[in-house]
């Protein structure tokens, strides 16, 4: 009866071991003469020499795969263990940082003889944080002031309903800050003054934009001649100036002057003036009826 070969559970350091350099050549060759003596005991064993081969390089190649996956894992931990190693360090760093400004800060309260000195020694370093943060806080609303007004502008003369749109947020931040004032008692005057100051001038430029617009598409037709045809350039700027005026014309409550209609009569009120109100020969009463 030929005797089962029992297999031992193998040391995982074997798995790190290379044959060729960590075992030393006497005892190679002795293991691999007890191997031989285990596998071969009788004369027919030797005909099994072959699937006894085999089975070898197979276990060889096992091993070599399980080297090889050891030696990544091993790889892999170090540089998870470094990368721990720098973000504890990091985290340390910073929580010795926290207990220094601590530390300070209860050396003040410790150093003074009563609570109310304590609140004083702290007035001054919160009172700094207080002026750096509103400070940031002033910087960031003036960035969103420019922003706002350079997209305004951006969008005109060709698109009025979206030159609107960053006008209206800037005109409504303006009326927030002067609510904001009047409840604080008139704090940060300059910056809402400087806000409604930009919000007024925007509104003026952009009104200004359209009629420039409207006015050289006039200048084009010959107006005022009332003979003049009525083209699609003016059409265009005609309804684009009642597009910049519809947020007043909603919230109006007497009637409004109409941008465009304010400026087709501009130019008829100063021919007007110049014939019947100048000194001209033209302007007498009696030439009046020569121009109806």
């Amino acid at each position: 009866m030929s005797l089962l070969p029992i297999e031992r559970e193998r040391s995982p350091m074997a798995y790190l071991l290379d044959p060729g350099t960590d075992i030393p050549v006497g005892e190679r060759s002795i293991r691999v003469e007890d191997y031989l003596n285990d596998k071969i005991q009788i004369t027919a064993d030797l005909g099994n020499l072959s699937s006894l081969l085999d089975n070898v390089e197979l276990k060889k190649r096992q091993l070599d795969e399980q080297l090889k996956d050891a030696k990544a894992k091993l790889a892999e931990a170090k540089r998870a263990s470094a990368n721990h190693t720098s973000s504890m360090t990091q985290k340390t760093q910073a929580f010795d940082r926290q207990q220094e400004d601590l530390r300070v800060r209860m050396m003040m309260v410790v150093s003074s003889q009563t609570p109310e000195e304590a609140v004083r020694r702290l007035e001054g370093p919160m009172e700094k944080l207080r002026q750096v943060e509103l400070a940031q806080a002033y910087v960031e609303l003036l960035k969103d002031v420019d922003e706002m007004t350079k997209e305004a502008r951006k969008n005109l003369p060709d698109s009025p309903t979206e030159a609107l749109k960053p006008y209206v947020r800037l005109r409504k931040l303006a009326m927030a800050l002067r609510a904001a004032q009047e409840s604080t008692e008139g704090a940060g005057i300059h910056l809402v003054s400087y806000v409604d100051q930009t919000s007024t001038q925007l509104w003026a430029q952009m009104v200004q934009i359209m009629i420039k617009e409207f006015q050289d598409v006039l200048k084009a037709l010959n107006w005022p001649d009332l003979g003049v045809e009525v083209s699609r350039e003016w059409q265009t700027c005609f309804g684009r100036l009642l597009d910049l005026q519809a947020p007043e014309i909603r919230e109006a409550r007497e009637p409004l002057v109409l941008l465009p209609f304010a400026v087709l009569v501009k130019d008829l009120g100063l021919k007007f003036r110049y014939h019947f109100m100048g000194t001209t020969p033209t302007s007498a009463s009696s030439n009046v009826s020569s121009y109806d």
